[in-house]
């Protein structure tokens, strides 16, 4: 796989110091063409590594990636922006913590299984702003304006104080058996929440989706659905 940037080895530690990875052609305002069309910003195969503090603009592919059985990537205060497919897409146990993402091809923030989402905002990428693995904690994130839905969750997760606003599909979608709570959802062009079975839903803002409040789910009660109390 090619990449600006390879991880390898197990427990590295990369601090941009500010600085970006970006294609040539960014600072002139073209699209990035030639050889380099194949590749991502930063490409990880070690186990727990942690990348912080920089940007990667303008890529072809991925801004940051890691593939197959690599477990507990950990991304910190990295900004992404006009990537042409995934903006941060890890594998399980990852941590994604205060990461911006505006811009890309498909979705925004995609982790596996028991990971750690918190304090990230997504905006205007093509598809999903965040898919979540199972058995995941996803809170104080914002998605804004993807294509797709704002959120999809696998199960046994926590959905809290989250914003989804001006998605393309529903605010939040989530599998089975989770936990949303506290999360504001407005404006969205779907349903406002779409819950799988024994999923239970407390204190959430819901207002003016396209296609309703919400659909399944269990009301834990003090819910706003279209400013009364009863939801959907």
């Amino acid at each position: 796989m090619s990449a600006f940037i390879s991880i390898e080895a197990d427990h590295v530690q990369l601090d941009l110091n500010g600085f970006s990875i970006l294609c040539s052609n960014v600072l002139t305002g073209q699209p990035c063409t030639g050889s380099p069309t194949g590749t991502d910003g930063i490409y990880v195969t070690g186990d727990q590594a942690r990348i912080r503090n920089g940007s990667v603009r303008g890529i072809p592919r991925d801004g940051i990636k890691s593939t197959g059985q690599v477990y507990g990537t950990h991304v910190e205060d990295v900004r992404i922006n006009d990537v042409g497919r995934y903006g941060i897409l890890v594998e399980s146990e990852a941590y994604v913590r205060t990461s911006t993402i505006s811009g890309c091809g498909n979705s925004g923030i995609v982790v596996g299984r028991e990971s750690v989402v918190v304090g990230n905002s997504v905006h205007g990428c093509g598809d999903t702003g965040f898919r979540i693995g199972l058995g995941s904690r996803v809170h104080d994130n914002v998605s804004t304006r993807n294509q797709g839905d704002g959120f999809f969750v696998q199960d046994s997760s926590l959905i809290r104080a989250n914003t989804a606003y001006k998605n393309g599909n529903d605010g939040i979608r989530t599998l089975n058996y989770c936990t949303v709570q506290h999360n504001a959802v407005s404006d969205n062009g779907g349903f406002g929440m779409v819950l799988g079975v024994h999923s239970a839903y407390g204190e959430n803002v819901i207002t003016t989706n396209s296609q309703g409040t919400v659909s399944g789910g269990v009301d834990m009660s003090s819910n706003s659905c279209n400013g009364t109390t009863t939801c959907p």
